[in-house]
């Protein structure tokens, strides 16, 4: 059988968006809260190399056997681009609760300014990427009912 290829900037993205899902999971109501999260989100994205190529708005109609009506599922794509690795990869957040579409704007609004200026990235390499995802599944299992998900991970990898 043959197996799909990930890059790296594949596996940190799936991380990233089952990082992403755990936070906004944990009650984060205050728009202050939501705009610093966004903010070290882009500064970290930044300072690994990534810049944001743009974010997309997917709204899909599943249909519900059990309650015999179609509701409508909203979830944002974000495609990060590596500037050194030359690579491009996407992540979903997707709209659990009230947050989800505030982060976005946020994350976005924050990552506007940064978009396209390579020049002010910092620099990650193939295996630093690989070894980011495999880490923040790792600090992911170790904490799964944490609810300051947030403030773990930025101590963790604020600090190594």
């Amino acid at each position: 059988m043959v197996q799909p290829y990930f890059s790296e900037m594949d596996e940190f993205c799936v991380a990233v968006e089952r990082l992403i899902h755990r936070i906004l999971l944990d009650d984060v109501d205050d728009e202050a809260d939501i705009g610093r999260m966004a903010r070290w989100f882009a500064l970290w994205f930044n300072s690994l190399g990534m810049v944001l190529s743009y974010v997309q708005e997917v709204r899909q109609e599943v249909y519900d056997a059990a309650d015999k009506q179609t509701n409508e599922h909203v979830r944002w794509r974000i495609s990060l681009y590596h500037c050194q690795l030359r690579d491009r990869s996407y992540f979903y957040v997707i709209e659990d609760n009230d947050i989800a579409a505030a982060f976005v704007d946020s994350l976005h609004d924050q990552l506007k300014p940064i978009a396209g200026k390579e020049e002010i990235c910092g620099s990650s390499t193939e295996s630093a990427v690989s070894s980011i995802a495999t880490s923040i599944h790792c600090f992911l299992n170790e904490h799964p009912d944490a609810e300051n998900t947030f403030e773990l991970f930025t101590e963790k990898f604020t600090t190594g």
